[in-house]
């Protein structure tokens, strides 16, 4: 089933099959204007809404992740990265929130175009692969790259 022209409802729902698949209104608006700004690109949308069981592992292979990280910088003599906590309130798991990039574009463009948008509101991070939003009622910005 396709909802707003352009994106399918598969882009929102949890990437375990369970079904889950539902969004925020305020969020799909966001990215109907991240559409309009980036017609002609194709916008990623890595992860919306999560179940718990899906969230959770999501974690625990970041973790992991970090843990392949932290031989190799033991081995260099360089600080260890800390292991990430579990969000329990995270915005994923009432679907108010989107991880994606959008092909062709820098990532740090696709950030300031939303913060001029939403210069009050709403979560914004930047990651080196592309950005986390969410529709929270105040601002909050954080550069992770």
């Amino acid at each position: 089933m396709q909802l707003f022209n352009f994106y399918d409802r598969i882009d929102f729902a949890c990437r375990d099959g369970c079904g889950r698949d539902f969004i925020d209104y305020e969020l799909a608006e966001v990215l109907i204007f991240l559409k309009y700004c980036f017609w002609t690109n194709n916008i990623n949308i890595h992860r919306v809404t999560s179940c718990w069981h899906h969230h959770s592992n999501i974690y625990k292979e970041l973790n992991e992740m970090i843990d392949r990280e932290n031989v190799q910088l033991l081995a260099a003599g360089k600080p260890l990265k800390a292991h990430q906590n579990i969000t329990k309130n995270s915005y994923h798991l009432i679907g108010k929130a989107a991880d994606l990039h959008v092909d062709g574009v820098d990532n740090r463009v696709v950030h300031d175009r939303i913060d001029s948008e939403y210069p009050d509101k709403y979560g914004i991070i930047l990651y080196r692969w592309g950005l986390h939003i969410d529709v929270r009622p105040k601002k909050h910005r954080r550069i992770l790259v």
